[in-house]
């Protein structure tokens, strides 16, 4: 097509083409049609921009055919039949190459491609199996799942493998070396071949995608295409090239099409299998076809071709299956001569580029005969070999000389490597026959060509490349230059070699330019050769080029016993790492570096030491050499005098000598001795180990430092953990001294997989195996323990044989309740912290910056940079970097460069930051609390208040608290103890919990879980005291206090040990009071025995029971019971009871949104409603700031809910509310429902609803969305039913004037009359019509015909929402039947009906001055005009005339868009004769008609233009910036335009009209409704705008009427036919006839409530049904609709349809898990539980709680079923199951020991078998093992016992224990029939993992068994 069809920008020529047409075509192809909608304009202006315009396309159109020009040269400038060598400048993206393997790495093949050149292949472009394999393997790695291991390149493919590849990515520049990007894959290759050009015989490469029983899956990359191939057909090929093993997942194979003569018919969504063979014999054939399509030709493809031209020098043209090839004469085995016209020759196809579609074939032997298996074409040779005897056979003037070499290879050598010399005539110097010594470069696989140089120079070097060299061996080389990493020398001319700094002498040098000189020949030995960068590593060390001692470069070589010498790469704690040559490793263990004991090996041994060891093992399959430093005749390492003169556990003053990377090295004060103190033993803090280790200085002063271990070397210490114990006799001296059961402070040592080691004082290490580490067993116990860290270990074994101990780290063993150890641990490092930032500010510099700020304060920081973990930033003052985590913006906007707030929480002196937060309202608390520091309360110690976790560090968690002490911070133990290392993981940040302050000193809030003090409260409880007591029922005595907790205290009453709870202590409070709060720890009190309760079981006992004398006494101090003579008669604590009227106090126990909780005490619980809180409103709005935990108050008992009177009903106000008609009432808001209103919780549990209407005397849309659920408001009562307990209120005389209602109350029938204006709310949209709300109670209709007048809408839902606010008119009114029909014509209301899609679609919104007027009172509105340069409103005023609109071009009525789709065309048809009679003649006559309607209307429009538009007043002119403002919003028009009138002033009476044509999206422009006396506006335009011109307008779509006003005349319409109105009325019913059977058969998807409520209907007993309408709740998140869509459910579904049932209490279940409470879900669980099978619903909801990760919710509720229902042996099988997939396993076997006592005897065998076969697979096999095996001692005749543990034992691969079970199982005296069994399954598992040998044996024992009973018989 020419350009004029597709212009690209500027101004379009105008074609003589008919308009109309044109505007048709564009429409079409989706273009803008762009027309001047002005008329006359400035031809100088306009021909700038044209000109401008044609520059601009000028320019796009070169750059965008840059390409095309390059395609399109390559084109002209190759001759596509000329044959051409294959070089990268010939290469273009997509072309299709044949290739060989050439290498294989780890993540990429490389391939040797043609004419020399090589790609990359990536290992994602394998194929698309093999990337999804790899997809899967590294998701299931990630998560720690196992999953099946995926084949690695060298599994899948060989070296001399021919593959066909496609160009990826390359770039043609001469000097670039960057690999050509390939890819393999076969939907790449082969992605252009047509399924129909497949045919039987072709060969093509596919990648197997699966493995299936009887073959596998081949993915040829054919669309719709898909290959399977059998075991037969890959027989052959498995066992020549995959050694017998199967074909793996990825493996390309070529593969042969086995199509029988038939074509593939390719069908929508089906794909057609094609059988394939893979057999050499099969594959190696020619393509027997006359025609074959070009792109069904695929690189390897063999075919039988005819020459067709022998072009001279170059090579030949072939023509094959009706196509024409190329051959480069590089690729034809003989000479070019010897072929003749039409002769017959094999070729493979080697190349196709698919720009030219150009055939590259080749006729080499190796590549035409290639049949799939790889072939080695190059054995025998390598690089840099000599080969004598090369025979020259060619000679090329122009590329070199080709050579033959033992009449098996061919060489060739490129001119540049014929000779040093240049060669003037090649063809004189190089004669056929001569002989050669050539030296061999490299290979061109595909042409089967090895490159050679047969210059003397090379061939008489020594050293061509790296791999020349051997590790070992001796070399002379020369210094190059000196650098920082060691020396870069040169060995021969050829080979670049470096020489590390460690081996550049033996000893180390700190300035080698001193003793070498660039240009030096230095001697030297190899140590290793790097073939992949071709670089010798060497050794210049004099040690090791004199060496007597054997060379071994690999394992082999070694020996136990041989003696060798090496240097030292590694030190670590373990032990010592010796390289030798060839990079050979072996270790030294630490007990084998010396005979003396060696601790920190660092301190003895340097990297690069020269050292001697003798070889221990050897390990060749592990790749393991073990060695020793301990030889004959040889000094010990790390001798030197013992210190006698001090004692472990004596502490010194000592001085830093040096500080290295371990530790620092201290001399004694007083005997100058020198010792060591490791890094790790500066602190008992692992993270201020490293910060003291970097402050301390040479000279520094050490006051208290520890003997900790007593040898050579001497180790001390700085823990003051350690040295505490040490004052207190804690430190063991020997291990004689080691006892089990003692415990001993201790350093982890190091961690390894199967325990942790610790060291002790005097050099003791003990072993802590994995299953002593942690309480809970973790896989990995590096993840808690750290080396350094300090620990206290109990001895639980001890063997004095090999002098070794085991010891536990676990809590259980080491722990014994003491929660002070956590604060003690917490306080001691902040205390070692602080004194650390103490040094540092002294220090100064930026870390000294960093430890003068103070926590917990406020600065200011600007955002550097926003990250997905966080964001970084920087103090504004100081300029210190600031980071905070994700957690700590949470909730934040935060975009570079912002400056913000920030609560400084941790001071980070490594990383020199600081951590802080953002979080607006933890900045708002600090600020806020700094600001009223003196008014605002402070934390006091006891007091329990909330907390939110902000930093969890491995020493403490830094929590915020709340409530009065908000902006505070406090630090919390991250452990209990010094080995409580899971207690921090508990831990996240923004946890809430509820804390108890423990201490406040000095600005440092330390505090504790609440949960642990009430633990160890428990503990208490749990204590039982044996001393008997005589204490009685009613007693008074005296008793002391001993301990004080929150709710209660305990006392000592002469020995016994008491507890008096907080609701026995006063008979009144002061509100907001707690009576403990008065008590003091050893105060003496008075009390009365009022029962007794057990110590273990906290149940209270009667006064007969016969523990009583050693039960807990449970006591009261109120004063009224101890003025009591006796208590009553039978009086018993636990029945007491409260009755209405009562006054009690009530403590406080929990807060909520809806009441207050409360305890009366310990038996009865209370709770307070909201509206019975207080009498003042502003606590009843936020009762959680004024109604504290653990606080008592004076209540009212006002009601008892349950039968047992447990729980009453309080109030905490001196009157309580009451309802009464005609009366204002406060009511708490529990619904909200956008159609129908408010629903309301009243006093005295009634039931309020407020009404749409009754909520505003105004109304607006959507009156609800300024409420929330749980707001207070005050309303007033209009109706009252005492008997039903609701109310009907009005929020009317509470939010508005009362006097002067714009919309009455319609409070009855009465009040409505025929004719009757007046406005409602949308209750309902439905098919039926709108759904109008009147007033409460109240509904009537407007169906789809009074919606709009002469159109029916097709969908409501789509214009109209609920709540929103419409005008109506009362057609009718049915007393009788309280119906109400409305309509919303215009004609009958006078107001326009707005539409919202219409008004959506241009961004308009348009209302009435009414709601204008309310929109601001209740400021909800968005701003209805525009301001004009003088800052006034200025207002646009539209005059319209609905029938007149109808028939102009233009409608001035924006918001109903004359659109097709918008007017039912038949309808249109029939009214289109009445609207041309109305029509005016022309345009002044409609105007004339529309002013004269106007004057009759009350309303205009209003047209408001925003986005650059401006308004001004007529004659004043248009800025040139307004200008350039209306051209940019002309040219940003892109969709369908309106077009808008606007009339002329009223005052000069023109009949001007003027229109805009905008874009729907950007116009901008709003409508609303105004007085027409207003001051009536016109849309300014550009200067030379005529009124008076022609101007066109856009043509409309079918159905619309429209004018042409370029003409004097209006055309007439087209008039429909009565056979088009026939055809569309049909068209109209057969679409409503397929909507209707859609929803019959179910096809059609429901998508609203309606369509829910017809699909339930239909059937009832469907939960799929019922379970898709909850669904589609739950996607709009209503979450109560789906509650009542599921009970709904359950009281409709059948009672004979149990299993319908239980799927709808299944997804009841699920829903309250995921959205409901744990108060709901248990309630929605008993009931279920009463409906259906209890243990078939409680396992359902077990599986709901571990789906959902609730473990600890389905442990308890599993231990509740075994409860309940312990004779069910699944209960107990499920539950140990549950255990077991936790990594419990140690719970799962108290399980089935707690299962077995409750079951019967007969389920004990099922019981351990399942177990077993548990343990086999998620516990402990051996275990599993053994309880089989005492089973079958019970039971062995049980053939099923036997057959599960040999499957169990089988499936471990332990196919030795197997053999073993199945010889004892046959040996077993069973019945034949079960003997036949277990022969039968030996004799398949030793078929299939067994030798021949095995299999007879099976046979002959089989044969024996038959021949005895035989003799039997």
């Amino acid at each position: 097509m020419d350009e004029e069809s597709f212009p690209r920008g500027g101004v379009r020529e105008q074609t003589t083409e008919p308009k109309v047409k044109k505007d048709k075509q564009d429409k079409k192809q989706g273009r803008v049609v762009e027309k001047n909608l002005f008329g006359e304009v400035e031809e100088s202006k306009d021909k700038k921009k044209r000109k401008k315009g044609r520059k601009e396309i000028t320019k796009d159109v070169s750059k965008k055919t840059q390409k095309q020009t390059k395609d399109s040269d390559v084109v002209g400038k190759i001759n596509i039949l000329t044959p051409q060598i294959l070089n990268k400048k010939s290469l273009y993206p997509g072309m299709l190459l044949l290739g060989s393997v050439k290498a294989i790495q780890s993540y990429s093949l490389t391939l040797a491609l043609p004419n020399g050149l090589s790609g990359v292949v990536p290992i994602m472009h394998i194929s698309a199996a093999y990337t999804e394999s790899l997809e899967r393997y590294s998701q299931h790695h990630e998560m720690g799942d196992t999953v099946e291991n995926v084949s690695t390149l060298s599994e899948l493919f060989h070296v001399g493998m021919v593959l066909p590849c496609r160009l990826r990515d390359y770039n043609s520049a001469a000097g670039d070396t960057k690999k050509l990007q390939l890819s393999v894959n076969p939907r790449d290759v082969n992605g252009d071949v047509q399924p129909a050009s497949l045919q039987h015989g072709m060969c093509i490469y596919g990648s197997v995608s699966s493995i299936e029983d009887h073959g596998y899956i081949v993915d040829i990359g054919v669309k719709a295409v898909q290959c399977f191939l059998r075991h037969k057909q890959a027989k052959k090929f498995i066992q020549q090239n995959n050694h017998g093993e199967g074909l793996r997942v990825g493996q390309i194979v070529k593969c042969s099409l086995l199509m029988e003569g038939s074509r593939v018919d390719q069908q929508a969504g089906r794909n057609q299998v094609i059988n394939v063979s893979i057999d050499p014999s099969e594959v190696g054939k020619h393509l027997e076809s006359s025609s074959l399509a070009f792109s069904a030709l695929a690189p390897g493809m063999r075919v039988t071709a005819k020459v067709n031209k022998v072009i001279q020098e170059k090579g030949m043209v072939l023509s094959f299956h009706k196509l024409k090839g190329v051959v480069h004469k590089s690729h034809v085995p003989l000479d070019l001569q010897t072929y003749t016209h039409r002769q017959e020759v094999s070729a493979v196809v080697l190349a196709i580029h698919p720009l030219l579609k150009t055939v590259h074939l080749s006729l080499l032997p190796h590549l035409v005969d290639y049949a799939g298996l790889p072939t080695r074409l190059f054995d025998g040779v390598k690089v840099s070999q000599i080969l004598a005897g090369a025979v020259v056979r060619h000679v090329d003037k122009t590329r070199g000389v080709l050579l033959k070499w033992e009449d098996r290879l061919t060489l060739f050598a490129q001119l540049s490597n014929l000779s040093d010399n240049p060669v003037d005539n090649v063809i004189a110097a190089f004669k056929p026959g001569d002989t050669h010594s050539a030296r061999v470069l490299g290979f061109f696989h595909m042409e089967n060509l090895v490159i050679v140089t047969l210059r003397k120079s090379a061939l008489d070097e020594k050293y061509m490349q790296a791999t020349d060299l051997k590790p070992g061996e001796l070399v002379e080389c020369t210094l190059k230059s000196i650098e920082k990493t060691g020396l870069q020398v040169q060995v021969g001319s050829k080979v670049k070699g470096i020489i590390p700094s460690i081996h550049m002498a033996d000893v180390t040098l700190t300035n080698p330019e001193k003793k070498f000189t660039v240009g030096q020949k230095l001697k030297c030995r190899v140590l290793m050769v790097n073939k992949k960068r071709s670089v010798v590593f060497l050794t210049h060390k004099k040690s090791l080029l004199t060496s007597k001692y054997p060379v071994v470069c690999d394992l082999s070589e070694v020996k136990v016993g041989m003696e060798l010498e090496g240097f030292i790469s590694s030190i670590k704690d373990f032990g010592c790492f010796v390289t030798f040559y060839n990079n050979l490793q072996g270790l030294a263990p630490t007990p084998l570096l010396s005979t003396e004991k060696i601790a920190y090996p660092e301190k003895v041994f340097f990297p690069g030491q020269i050292v001697r060891c003798k070889v221990v093992s050897v390990d060749p399959a592990n790749s393991k050499l073990k060695l020793t430093f301990v030889l004959e005749g040889k000094k010990a390492f790390g001798g030197q005098d013992v210190f006698t003169e001090f004692n472990i556990g004596q502490c010194m003053k000592c001085t830093i000598t040096n500080k290295n990377n371990t530790g620092v090295d201290v001399e004694l004060e007083g005997s100058k001795k020198k010792a060591f103190i490791p890094r790790s033993h500066l602190s008992d803090f692992v993270d201020l180990c490293h910060a003291l280790w970097e402050k301390h200085k040479v000279g520094d002063v050490i006051e208290t430092a520890m003997f900790w271990h007593k040898t050579k070397t001497p180790i001390l210490t700085c823990k003051q953990s350690l040295i505490v114990a040490a004052k207190e006799g804690q430190l063991e001296k020997s291990f004689s001294d080691i006892e089990p059961g003692m415990m001993l402070p201790g350093v982890v040592k190091n961690v390894q997989p199967y325990g942790v080691f610790v060291e002790f004082a005097s050099g003791l290490f003990g072993l802590v195996p994995n299953q002593y580490g942690t309480d809970k067993r973790l896989p990995d116990l590096s993840a808690v323990y750290r080396q350094g860290q300090t620990v206290v270990a109990k001895v639980v074994e001890v063997n004095a044989d090999k002098e070794r101990f085991l010891v536990s780290l676990r809590m259980q063993d080491c722990y014994h309740g003491n929660s002070e150890i956590g604060l003690q641990i917490t306080a001691a490092y902040l205390h070692d912290r602080q004194q650390l930032l103490a040094i540092e500010m002294k220090a100064g510099g930026v870390r000294g910056t960093l430890a003068s700020t103070t926590l917990g304060s406020v600065h200011m920081a600007t955002i550097d940079q926003v990250t997905d973990l966080g964001v970084i930033g920087h103090m504004e003052v100081t300029g210190v970097k600031v980071v905070a985590v994700k957690d700590n913006v949470k909730g934040m906007d935060i975009s570079v460069g912002d400056t913000l707030h920030c609560v400084v929480l941790y001071i980070d002196l490594n990383k020199q930051c600081l951590e802080v937060a953002f979080t607006s309202q933890l900045v708002k608390d600090v600020i806020k609390r700094y600001q009223a520091k003196k008014h605002t309360e402070q934390a006091k110690v006891s007091q329990t208040v909330k907390s939110c976790v902000l930093m969890v560090k491995d020493d403490y968690v830094l929590v915020s608290l709340k409530g009065h002490c908000r902006g505070q911070l406090a630090y919390l133990p991250a452990r209990r103890h010094w080995n409580d290392v899971l207690e921090k993981h508990q831990y996240e940040a923004g946890q809430e919990n509820s804390v108890v302050i423990k201490s406040v000193e000095g600005g440092v809030v330390l505090a504790m879980l609440k949960i642990h003090e009430d633990r160890e409260r428990d503990e208490e409880d749990k204590v039982s005291h044996t001393p008997t007591h005589n204490l009685t029922l009613g007693q008074v005595c005296n008793a002391k206090i001993r301990k004080i907790f929150p709710d209660q205290v305990y006392i000592n009453i002469g020995g016994t040990h008491g507890r008096v709870h907080r609701t026995e202590m006063a008979d009144s409070t002061v509100n907001g009071t707690s009576p403990v709060d008065s008590l003091q720890m050893s105060q003496e009190i008075q009390v009365r025995v009022i029962g007794f309760r057990d110590a273990k079981t906290f149940k209270y006992l009667p006064i007969s029971h016969p523990h009583l004398r050693r039960a807990m006494p449970e006591c009261t101090m109120k004063p009224s019971s101890l003025e009591l003579g006796t208590l009553p008669e039978n009086y018993d604590c636990t029945k007491t009871i409260v009755n209405v009227g009562d006054h009690v106090v009530a403590f406080v126990t929990k807060v909520t949104s809806q009441c207050v909780h409360a305890q009366l005490n310990q038996h009865i619980s209370g709770k307070v409603h909201t509206l019975y809180l207080s009498d003042d409103i502003q606590v009843l709005r936020s009762p959680e700031q004024h109604f504290k935990v653990g606080r008592g108050y004076n209540a009212t008992v006002i009601g008892l809910e349950n039968k047992n009177k447990n729980l009453a009903t309080l109030s905490f106000r001196k009157k309580n509310p009451v309802v009464q008609q005609g009366k204002a009432t406060l009511g708490v808001i529990t619904a909200i429902n956008p159609g129908t209103g408010l629903n309301l919780q009243l006093a005295d549990g009634i039931h309020g609803t407020v009404d749409l209407t009754d909520i505003l005397n105004h109304y607006v849309d959507n009156p609800t969305a300024s409420f929330s659920l749980g707001e207070i408001i005050t309303g007033f009562v209009v109706e009252y039913n005492i008997i039903a307990k609701r109310a009907v209120v009005s929020l009317r005389h509470s939010r508005e004037d009362f006097a002067k209602p714009k919309d009455p109350r319609i409070s009855s029938l009465s009040d409505l009359a025929t004719g009757k204006v007046l406005r409602g709310y949308v209750n309902k949209v439905s098919n039926q019509g709108l759904h109008i709300s009147v007033g409460h109670g109240l509904w009537g209709l407007v169906t789809p015909d009074c919606v709009i007048g002469g159109r029916d809408l097709d969908n409501l839902h789509e214009h109209f929402s609920v709540s929103q606010v419409v005008t109506i008119m009362v057609t009718s009114v049915n007393k009788d039947t309280a119906k109400i029909q409305l309509s919303m014509l215009e004609k009958n209301t006078h107001v326009p009906v707005v539409l919202k899609s219409a008004a959506r679609k241009r961004n308009i919104s348009i209302s009435s001055d009414v709601d204008l007027e309310e929109n601001e009172k209740v400021k909800r509105s968005r701003k209805m005009s525009a301001n004009d340069d003088t800052g006034k409103e200025v207002q646009i005023s539209r005059k319209k005339d609905k029938k007149i609109q109808k028939d102009q071009n233009v409608s001035s009525e924006p918001e109903k868009s004359i659109d097709s789709d918008d007017i039912v065309e038949k309808k249109a048809a029939k009214k289109e004769k009445n609207k041309k009679k109305n029509q005016p003649k022309d345009i002044s006559e409609k105007h004339s008609q529309n002013v004269t309607e106007e004057k009759e209307n009350s309303e205009s429009k209003v047209v408001k233009v925003k986005k650059g538009v401006k308004v001004k007043e007529r004659g004043k002119k248009r800025s040139s910036k307004e200008q350039t403002e209306v051209e940019e919003i002309k040219a940003v028009s892109k969709k369908k335009r309106e077009m808008f009138v606007t009339e002329a002033n009223d005052k000069a009476g023109d009949t001007k009209k003027s229109e805009t044509k905008e874009d729907d999206s950007d116009s901008g422009i709003e409508v609303k409704v105004v007085s027409a006396s207003q001051e009536t506006m016109v849309l300014d335009v550009e200067d030379k705008f005529s009124w008076n011109s022609d101007f066109k307008l856009p043509v409309l779509g079918k159905g619309e009427i429209s004018d042409d006003e370029s003409e004097s005349e209006a055309q007439p319409q087209v008039k429909k036919t009565r056979d088009e109105i026939r055809t569309e009325r049909i068209a109209e019913e057969k679409k409503l006839y397929q909507y209707e059977m859609q929803v019959l058969e179910g096809d059609r998807q429901p998508e609203t409530s309606d369509d829910f409520d017809r699909l339930v209907l239909q059937s009832p007993d469907s939960s799929l049904v019922w379970l898709r309408y909850m669904a589609f709740h739950l996607e709009s998140t209503e979450i109560d609709k789906a509650r009542s869509v599921a009970e709904r459910a359950l009281k409709t579904i059948s009672f004979r349809e149990e299993q319908e049932k239980l799927n709808v209490w299944v997804a009841y279940l699920n829903l309250e898990n995921m959205y409901g409470t744990a108060e709901s879900v248990r309630a929605v669980l008993a009931r279920a539980v009463q409906h259906n099978d209890p243990v078939a619903i409680n396992m359902q909801m077990v599986n709901i709680y571990v789906t959902s990760g609730k473990t600890e919710e389905a442990e308890q509720l599993f231990s509740s079923i075994v409860k309940k229902h312990s004779g069910n042996k699944q209960v107990w099988l499920k539950f140990g199951e549950f255990y077991f997939t936790q990594g419990r396993p140690e719970s799962a076997r108290k399980l089935m020991q707690r299962a077995l006592k409750c079951l019967e005897m007969r389920d004990h065998v099922d019981i351990i078998t399942k177990f077993a076969q548990l343990e086999f697979k998620l516990g402990e096999p051996e275990r599993g093992k053994t309880m089989f095996e005492n089973t079958l001692n019970t039971y062995p005749k049980r053939t099923d016992l036997w057959s599960i543990y040999i499957d169990m034992v089988t499936k471990l691969g332990q196919y030795e224990d197997a053999r073993s079970l199945y010889k004892r199982a046959v040996g077993q005296p069973m019945a034949v029939r079960k003997m036949k069994f277990f022969y039968k399954k030996y004799l398949q598992f030793e078929e299939k993992h067994g030798t021949e040998s095995h299999v007879n044996d099976v046979k002959q024992r089989a044969l024996e068994y038959v021949e005895g009973l035989q003799e039997g018989s």
